[in-house]
């Protein structure tokens, strides 16, 4: 970081931070971006085209911040941090003038301001913060905005005189992704495993083991946030009944009663009789002689005389 880079941000340093120089030809934000996620500023077409479409799809959240005067900033960009703020909703007039701002920010070279950072926040799924030149440090751009979302990655930029720098680690990582983290905060992995310990705790609650009925499963289309997963958690949901499989018979065995004497003569497997132990039979008992027999006979009638 130049000495003149560094006088701007004085408090970058005291964070172990600093601002990376970024070619400033109406792409600046975009580069800053590209480089904060993937190592170089080349992907600042994409990232801005993706940034216009989501911003397309969802007018309601952006469409009413955008004026005339905000098509002659492209033209002569003179950006401030604190947002624009309207009550009245968009009239005819400035939706012909949202529909030109789309146009206008599709083109390479349009400055990008607050508005494309937070779609970018949204499209990309990640938070962003902006570092000024004052020491006050300023809410980040968040992707989701509800209390007690999940954990998200940051990206860090510098903003003053109307141009965007992207913001790294003195120590490092100078190549790849950025992975910036101002000295005494927690990194990612950390509010991350924090998060898990909490969302499986709240998932351990009686609370938590309460399943939806039907009816009640229809109206409430809740999706899970992909990080539960990662959390080794997952939502309860009422499964349907699954009709009982019908029994398999015994390998060897014929289903049909007429058939099942041929399981006798099977060598594949052994019967309920061939498994018990076997035991010797009894002796049978010992028959007399013939003459014997007769002799027994012959006493029988002579005691009767």
């Amino acid at each position: 970081m130049s000495r003149r880079v560094q006088k701007k941000f004085p408090g970058l340093a005291g964070q172990g931070l600093k601002a990376l120089s970024v070619e400033g030809d109406g792409n600046c934000l975009f580069r800053s971006l590209s480089d904060q996620m993937f190592g170089h500023p080349d992907e600042h077409l994409a990232i801005r085209e993706k940034v216009v479409k989501f911003m397309k799809k969802n007018p309601v959240d952006f469409e009413v911040w955008i004026t005339e005067e905000d098509m002659r900033v492209r033209n002569a960009p003179k950006r401030k941090l604190s947002p624009k703020r309207y009550t009245k909703g968009p009239t005819s007039g400035e939706k012909s003038t949202w529909e030109r701002y789309l146009d206008k920010m599709a083109t390479p070279k349009a400055y990008g301001g607050q508005q494309e950072i937070k779609a970018f926040a949204r499209a990309f799924d990640m938070d962003v913060r902006v570092h000024t030149q004052s020491q006050h440090q300023h809410d980040p751009y968040r992707a989701d905005d509800n209390t007690g979302a999940r954990p998200r990655r940051m990206a860090h930029l510098a903003y003053a005189d109307q141009h965007y720098w992207s913001v790294r680690n003195v120590a490092g990582p100078h190549k790849g992704p950025a992975q910036t983290l101002p000295k005494g905060e927690e990194s990612f992995e950390q509010r991350m495993e924090k998060y898990c310990a909490a969302s499986h705790s709240t998932a351990s609650s009686p609370l938590s083991s309460l399943e939806l009925s039907d009816e009640e499963s229809s109206e409430t289309s809740v999706q899970q946030p992909p990080m539960l997963e990662a959390c080794g958690q997952t939502t309860k949901r009422k499964r349907e009944k699954e009709p009982t499989p019908a029994p398999r018979p015994a390998p060897g065995r014929n289903q049909d009663p007429n058939l099942a004497f041929i399981d006798r003569f099977d060598d594949d497997f052994d019967s309920e009789e061939e498994s018990k132990p076997y035991h010797r039979p009894a002796p049978a008992p010992k028959l007399a002689s013939t003459y014997e027999h007769n002799s027994a006979l012959a006493d029988l009638f002579s005691d009767s005389d």
